[in-house]
């Protein structure tokens, strides 16, 4: 499972903070220490239900993904912003542990201000791959071929029991969504083998790849199965999902796709107009 990086910069900002009052020593007061701890109890919890209130329609169709942290599925802003509340409440409290608290906050927020802008400056920069690779039929294809729309490129294999879990998830929204290019990329696996399999389950998938020597996922570091790579229109890698998707994450991106795709579209009337 790999969580988001703003999932981890939240967390590891909170933990700094805690890892601050235990150098300073003031670690040893049972007060401080359970206000901070209690701290990162609030950001976690917050961040995932408030994740799951903005998607909630997702999550509506199978609440049981709601307990599915595996999906990646958090508001780290939010979260990170509960336990600014929880600590200023505990602050107006509890006047013996305001100096250790203030240096907790501190920390937080500079780990948090700076790690915030190193994400937003990183540039994946990796745009569809070229590789040539099978088709369902037996002619060959590459990824790039689908420029033009918003494309999801799911890296699946038969054995793969979280693939196997998003594969109609994935099915449902390629028939909700044509405005998005849904490409399923078989990672090692013969044609029969996929065929077989697919009918078997009653799936009816568009875009079904085979990378049979694992060259195209390899060009994304992919390490895990399943992996979703999200590109806009014009090619680039947007975002990439390791882990099984449930209908809140996929929805989010979805939406992010929709979103790249309008600026880009404002951006060319933009060019056009000059």
């Amino acid at each position: 499972m790999e969580l988001p990086h703003e999932f981890l910069l939240m967390t590891g900002a909170i933990a700094l903070g805690m890892l601050a009052i235990r150098v300073s020593g003031r670690g040893r007061d049972p007060e401080v220490w359970r206000v901070v701890q209690r701290m990162l109890l609030v950001a976690v919890v917050v961040a995932r239900l408030a994740y799951v209130f903005q998607y909630r329609t997702g999550y509506l169709q199978d609440w049981h993904s709601f307990f599915n942290f595996r999906d990646s599925g958090w508001d780290a802003e939010a979260g990170i912003v509960a336990a600014w509340l929880y600590a200023v409440l505990a602050l107006k409290a509890r006047h013996a542990t305001r100096m250790p608290l203030i240096a907790a906050l501190s920390v937080v927020s500079v780990v948090w201000g700076v790690g915030s802008v190193a994400l937003a400056m990183m540039d994946p920069d990796r745009p569809l791959s070229t590789v040539s690779v099978a088709t369902a039929d037996g002619t060959s294809a590459a990824l790039s071929d689908f420029r033009g729309k918003p494309v999801v490129v799911n890296l699946w294999a038969t054995w793969c029991p979280p693939c196997q879990r998003e594969l109609p998830l994935l099915q449902r929204a390629q028939r909700e969504h044509p405005e998005v290019e849904f490409v399923f990329l078989n990672e090692g696996e013969a044609g029969p083998l996929v065929a077989a399999f697919l009918a078997s389950r009653g799936l009816a998938l568009r875009n079904v790849l085979l990378d049979i020597k694992g060259q195209a996922g390899a060009e994304y570091g992919s390490g895990a199965l399943p992996t979703t790579l999200l590109f806009d229109a014009q090619g680039g890698l947007a975002r990439t999902h390791v882990g099984e998707l449930s209908a809140g994450t996929l929805a989010e991106s979805l939406e992010l796709l929709r979103k790249l795709n309008d600026a880009q579209a404002r951006h060319s009337r933009t060019v056009d107009r000059q």
